[in-house]
């Protein structure tokens, strides 16, 4: 893909304030740049949620915020020093984030963008999007590739840490692997599916339960590793997180059914794990199963597609591992 770019979309935003994310982002501008004639053209989506920060007692024009947001993005691209294009600000008047996303995408295929740069800056990078917010719907409803760039991994230090990473790669796994099956299996009436709530329902209920897997998988493999290779002991704690992590994602309107299951489930297989063993014997066959389960596509489909489905869970979760094995720091 990479020698077919050349024309660049920067989803923007000015006020990002976490300096590993604006750092990530100049190296990765910096080696799209390396390509000769290649733009990038920094957007950002002005919504009607900039009216509150303005002061103005009575609600006022987005005209009237377009000066702050545009003095905003040029004090930052200053910052960064990159050679882009000006910035383009797209106005949108309707109060709700899918409405954000349409502004954009009605301008990157205006636009005939073969890419869309997006620097995530929620506390755990790729983390906390994938539940329910711009980066998810703009990942389901984009036709152009999505290169997201989030802040720069910290060291697993300690179990928070652990924590943090378990459930950001459990999430970011389900997430490219469910949607890139249902975009490559629907061809380009994915998007049309995607305006259907039956549909999505589907697509939900597809996406808790793979993650649900996703989560207990990533728990085991992690403290098996970390009991053989750096003796550690408490792998009891390993319940805790799970169940913290899955407590947590209540608030993100992850259905109470499906965490009762997953409990009870991650209960079972505790019982049985082999700790001295299971980071070498095949961990993660069980997420893998599971997008073949829950992916809401034709049964007869699914049965053409099952070992290439599989292998792509496996692949995603192969770049986890070594990610994990670089950053671990018990």
């Amino acid at each position: 893909m990479a020698n077919e770019v050349k024309k660049v979309i920067w989803a923007f935003d000015p006020y990002t304030d976490i300096s590993s994310t604006w750092e990530r982002t100049q190296e990765a501008i910096t080696a799209l740049k390396k390509k000769d004639g290649l733009e990038v053209t920094p957007v950002y989506v002005m919504g009607s949620d900039q009216l509150e920060w303005v002061g103005h007692l009575e609600p006022p024009q987005l005209d009237s915020v377009e000066p702050y947001v545009k003095k905003a993005a040029a004090s930052r691209l200053e910052q960064l020093k990159l050679k882009v294009n000006e910035p383009v600000i797209l106005k949108n008047h309707e109060d709700s984030r899918r409405s954000d996303i349409q502004t954009l995408l009605d301008y990157v295929q205006k636009q005939k963008a073969d890419l869309i740069l997006v620097n995530t800056h929620a506390r755990e990078g790729v983390a906390r999007f994938f539940m329910g917010s711009f980066a998810e719907t703009l990942a389901l409803k984009s036709n152009t590739p999505i290169l997201f760039v989030s802040p720069e991994s910290k060291k697993i230090e300690s179990l928070d840490n652990l924590e943090e990473f378990i459930q950001s790669k459990s999430a970011w796994v389900t997430q490219v692997t469910l949607y890139g099956y249902l975009k490559t299996r629907m061809g380009t009436r994915y998007v049309l599916h995607f305006e259907n709530d039956e549909f999505m329902s589907s697509v939900n209920l597809a996406k808790w339960n793979i993650y649900s897997v996703a989560l207990q998988d990533l728990t085991f493999y992690t403290f098996s590793y970390l009991k053989n290779n750096f003796n550690y002991k408490d792998v009891e704690k390993s319940k805790e997180i799970f169940i913290k992590i899955l407590d947590d994602e209540i608030s993100n309107k992850m259905p109470l059914n499906i965490i009762d299951g997953a409990k009870n489930n991650f209960s079972e297989r505790l019982h049985n794990i082999n700790w001295d063993n299971y980071y070498n014997e095949l961990p993660f066959n069980p997420s893998a199963l599971s997008l073949y389960k829950w992916a809401p596509i034709a049964e007869e489909l699914k049965t053409l597609d099952r070992k290439i489905v599989l292998n792509s869970v496996i692949l995603k979760w192969d770049t986890v591992k070594k990610e994990f094995q670089e950053r671990i720091n018990f």
